[in-house]
């Protein structure tokens, strides 16, 4: 106790010989400058220096100024208005400019550089990991706004919708319904009353990947393929006929074409295939019985390694036959049974 109150003694007597009161309850600490004051070396001395107007104290062995909080931060690559400062780790004293900039109205910018977009992360609590959710801004050719709502939801399970001017609302999207309803299967389309209003469209696509596009009592089922916009609006349509009696399937080829001046062809199953040239006519002779009817071609063909397809149109003509004979302008159709009568048939010429 003794000792404590010794050095409390010594401090009042070291203090009191660099201060002095003045009238009433002030207190004027002795003022100097450091040319003056050398003879105070003791750590913890204050004083008012007159030359910096600043007040001074003694800090391991030097005088080192404390001042009204405008003091100047050095950094390593100077101050940019609005920056937000950072450390750059060489000193506790060095700041350098940080990406993030705050201007005098409270717009608060995150900007990218040449190798990544800027992005906002948010992390988890750090007792469960060091794992994040980033926000990061995409490739844009103007600048967007997203102005978020002013209340919460007014109900669970509402998802965040935008207007196309960014104004951001709650909305309930188990609400979007269909003036018809949904029919399983069915492409939903917009009925054109309101973006929440969807109604059945004319495609269909099931589990196995099948898509079916459907006619009206109006018309068949079509698609059209658009030119670029900045060509036009011309387009390309595939139609199917409006009335069929069965279901055609055709099957596309597995490759591209192996030559040029290639054209697709079908088998009588619909199986496609890549083939050079296709000649194609009908064929029809009075006959009485005859078994060889010889066709035409009509053109010289290079060689006679061609394929002939040949299909009967008549009752005569459904009779067993076989290709044979084939030269570069003719070919012979030879039935296994006398015909007599009008023989007609169709005959398509393919070459590989």
């Amino acid at each position: 106790m003794k000792k404590h109150l010794f050095f409390y003694l010594l401090f009042l007597l070291s203090f009191f010989a660099e201060a002095q009161f003045l009238t009433g309850t002030q207190l004027r600490l002795r003022n100097n400058t450091d040319s003056v004051s050398t003879a105070a070396t003791t750590n913890g001395t204050i004083r008012y220096d007159l030359t910096s107007n600043k007040f001074r104290f003694r800090q391991n062995g030097s005088w080192v100024s404390f001042g009204n909080g405008s003091g100047t931060i050095g950094g390593s690559t100077g101050a940019t208005d609005n920056s937000v400062l950072k450390a750059d780790g060489t000193g506790g004293s060095t700041v350098q400019n940080s990406s993030v900039t705050i201007t005098d109205l409270g717009v608060m910018s995150l900007s990218g550089n040449s190798t990544n977009a800027s992005e906002i992360r948010l992390f988890e609590d750090t007792d469960n990991g060091t794992d994040y959710s980033a926000f990061r801004v995409g490739i844009q050719s103007a600048n967007l706004t997203y102005t978020l709502p002013t209340a919460y939801p007014i109900s669970n399970g509402y998802s965040l919708t935008s207007t196309t001017s960014g104004v951001m609302s709650w909305t309930n999207i188990a609400s979007i319904g269909g003036s018809t309803g949904g029919t399983d299967e069915r492409l939903l389309r917009s009925d054109g009353t309101g973006g929440a209003t969807l109604q059945n469209s004319f495609i269909e696509s099931d589990d196995l990947g099948e898509t079916r596009f459907l006619g009206t009592n109006a018309q068949s089922a079509r698609i059209k393929l658009f030119e670029d916009t900045d060509n036009g609006t011309n387009f390309i349509q595939f139609t199917s006929p409006s009335s069929l009696s069965s279901n055609y399937i055709y099957t596309l080829p597995t490759s591209t074409p192996a030559a040029i001046n290639q054209v697709l062809a079908s088998s009588t199953t619909g199986t496609m295939e890549w083939v050079r040239f296709v000649y194609s006519d009908s064929f029809s002779q009075a006959a009485s019985s005859e078994t060889v009817f010889t066709v035409n071609i009509g053109s010289t063909m290079t060689d006679s390694s061609y394929k002939v397809n040949v299909t009967s149109t008549s009752s005569l003509g459904a009779a067993l036959f076989y290709v044979t004979n084939k030269t570069t302008t003719t070919f012979d159709v030879v039935y296994l049974s006398a015909l007599t009568g009008t023989v007609t048939f169709d005959w398509v010429i393919t070459i590989y």
